[in-house]
């Protein structure tokens, strides 16, 4: 099944099974998603729905400029290497555009 937020690009037989999705930019660039990366964006389109549009402009526009890009959970723990190519958690992309995701379910620091 494809992630609905990628379905305009073409999906491509994975190296990495079900560690990361492989698809294919009308340009001819190639692309990975792991699922992480995938939950995570969904977490900003239900709790920021307003700057998810913005959010997902600017990945499609990292694709289509940057290409070898890799969109992981984890930068520093990448299930699936690869030379070349760029990390990018969905965090990196959202502080780019100062799109913050607080933490709601942190306690106070100042206690009761």
């Amino acid at each position: 099944m494809l992630y609905q937020e990628f379905s305009q690009y073409k999906e491509e037989k994975s190296p990495f099974g079900a560690f990361a999705r492989t698809y294919l930019s009308p340009s001819g660039k190639v692309f990975y998603v792991e699922p992480g990366f995938h939950v995570s964006l969904l977490v900003y389109k239900d709790r920021l729905e307003e700057d998810y549009p913005r959010l997902l402009k600017e990945i499609y526009r990292l694709i289509e400029e940057r290409g070898s890009m890799y969109f992981c959970s984890n930068s520093e723990n990448v299930v699936s290497p690869l030379e070349g190519y760029s990390y990018l958690e969905v965090e990196d992309i959202a502080n780019r555009l100062n799109i913050i995701l607080g933490d709601d379910n942190r306690p106070s620091d100042y206690g009761d």
